[in-house]
């Protein structure tokens, strides 16, 4: 029996072999925490052209999710889709405080958190910890799609980082902005992510 036939495509490892009487192509999240599970599946003649489909149907799948994205209308930014947005969540090192950050922002929907507010959920002493970690969440996901995020007046994109999760609401709570989650994330971790 031949050995598997192992590749990386972008953020996916590849694996092909013979599967039965066919050959067979599975793409995983490169980098997915265990049991994160099939992306697609492709056959073909021959183990490479197993992997040839697979190539072809990933690049059209990427296209595809990225034809989808949102434009946001506040800042110069698109914002990934919901089936992104999980797969980010699935491949990236996210930190205990962050998904604790993440979980209480989509539980507050609409209505928004203020960054006090994020920190109290992760536990952090102050809204400057919640800022710092959640913008490298959203530096890690806008990196993990090669998105460009925005630069702040002084020409800085990691200020506005944390853009890529969330944008800021009109209201303001004490002085303090609301930053509402976008839907997509918001979506994403309904789902699990």
């Amino acid at each position: 029996m031949a050995a598997p036939v192992i590749r990386r495509h972008g953020r996916y490892n590849l694996r092909a072999g013979k599967l039965g009487a066919a050959f067979t192509a599975r793409a995983f999240l490169a980098d997915a925490k265990a049991g994160s599970g099939i992306v697609a599946e492709t056959t073909g003649p021959t183990a490479e052209a197993a992997l040839e489909a697979m190539v072809a149907l990933l690049t059209a799948r990427d296209n595809d999710q990225r034809s989808q994205r949102r434009a946001h209308p506040d800042v110069d930014l698109v914002i990934p889709t919901s089936a992104e947005y999980a797969d980010a969540l699935a491949a990236l090192p996210v930190t205990p405080g962050q998904r604790a950050m993440l979980a209480a922002h989509r539980v507050a929907g609409d209505a928004g958190l203020t960054a006090t507010q994020i920190a109290d959920a992760a536990s952090y002493a102050s809204f400057a910890s919640a800022n710092l970690h959640y913008g490298k969440l959203g530096r890690m996901i806008a990196d993990y799609f090669s998105i460009a995020l925005p630069k702040d007046s002084a020409g800085r994109a990691d200020h506005v980082a944390t853009n890529i999760l969330a944008f800021s609401g009109a209201e303001q709570v004490n002085g303090h902005w609301l930053w509402i989650m976008h839907p997509e994330l918001r979506a994403a971790l309904a789902e699990g992510a």
